[in-house]
């Protein structure tokens, strides 16, 4: 069984977050949650798609992730740390494929 959703970022963000994921940026607070927006899937399972700085802002862009949580609220599953903003993240597991697009919008 395959699962899908879409998270939207923003169209007024894109610029600065593809920025802030290729480039250092010393605005940023150490360790922070940047950008975050979720979704839900047909089956009340959500994912949760962030862009979070590093503990060195000023030396390091930041980085963004991919997260699944079932219908309680427990992750069950997180993508790799990735650079990049816009794309696809694909995860299987116990059997069912969970695909979230990350789109601008």
């Amino acid at each position: 069984m395959t699962f899908t959703t879409t998270i939207k970022v923003p169209a007024d963000k894109i610029n600065f977050l593809s920025s802030v994921l290729q480039n250092p940026c010393s605005d940023l607070e150490r360790d922070d949650i940047i950008w975050e927006g979720d979704s839900r899937f047909p089956n009340e399972e959500w994912a949760l798609y962030q862009v979070i700085s590093t503990l060195d802002p000023e030396q390091e862009s930041c980085w963004s992730q991919c997260v699944l949580f079932d219908k309680n609220g427990h992750e069950f599953a997180c993508s790799e740390v990735s650079e990049t903003l816009l794309g696809t993240f694909k995860f299987d597991v116990k059997g069912k494929t969970y695909i979230v697009n990350i789109v601008e919008g």
